[in-house]
């Protein structure tokens, strides 16, 4: 398994990403923005930030970088492809997850841990997941309220992968406006998963979060 990391300007979660790959030894490579071919890579990983300082539409200017139509044949292909973050906000914007990342109602910056519901195990990013029924993950965004206009399709679908843990966990310590709790959510075929909450910051018990619950969606990749 080889991992590339997209490097887009204003992005500054790229090297936490690439550093938990490291920690668990999984072999990865940048790929820049300008790139029109991914290379010879088996999964591809769109890390958090502030893509082109998130002036225009979240996430629109990065779904129209150059590297985006590689990422997009790749992914018809069932290619794995997550998004974390501001990486879900561009697969969104390009059309490869459905819905789109709203302002926090709080019209602020919300950083806590957040623990999350694992709904979907049978997406590349998830299978791994078998016995945890909720993972601790923190979130940081300022737009982080996921919205979609037939959220049933979803329900349907299986689509959604991750909801907020709303019944044992403060509120605060939650982003509790995003419809139907949703923290992350995949294409039909689950090749494609998009999530909102820093799974990079929860690898290693003595950092952050203290939790290494992020492990298992990197390592799910090997199963």
């Amino acid at each position: 398994m080889h991992v590339g990391v997209v490097k887009f300007p204003g992005g500054h979660c790229d090297r936490d990403v690439m550093y938990a790959l490291n920690l668990l030894d999984i072999p990865s490579q940048w790929i820049w923005h300008k790139d029109t071919s991914i290379g010879n890579i088996d999964a591809v990983v769109l890390p958090g930030g502030f893509t082109y300082g998130d002036y225009d539409a979240v996430g629109q200017k990065a779904a129209d970088a150059p590297i985006m139509g590689a990422i997009k044949s790749f992914a018809s292909k069932n290619g794995p492809v997550l998004g974390i973050c501001n990486g879900f906000q561009i697969l969104c914007a390009a059309g490869l997850l459905p819905g789109k990342l709203m302002r926090n109602v709080q019209n602020r910056f919300q950083c806590a841990d957040s623990r999350c519901i694992v709904e979907r195990r049978t997406t590349l990013f998830t299978r791994g997941i078998t016995n945890q029924k909720t993972l601790n993950i923190p979130i940081a965004h300022g737009f982080g309220q996921y919205t979609y206009s037939n959220i049933d399709d979803l329900e349907k679908n299986n689509q959604i992968v991750f909801r907020y843990d709303t019944e044992n966990v403060q509120p605060s310590k939650n982003n509790l406006n995003s419809t139907n709790n949703i923290a992350g959510v995949c294409n039909k075929q689950g090749n494609i998963v998009g999530m909102m909450p820093h799974p990079e910051r929860a690898c290693e018990s003595d950092r952050g979060s203290q939790s290494r619950d992020g492990q298992s969606i990197f390592l799910s990749l090997l199963v």
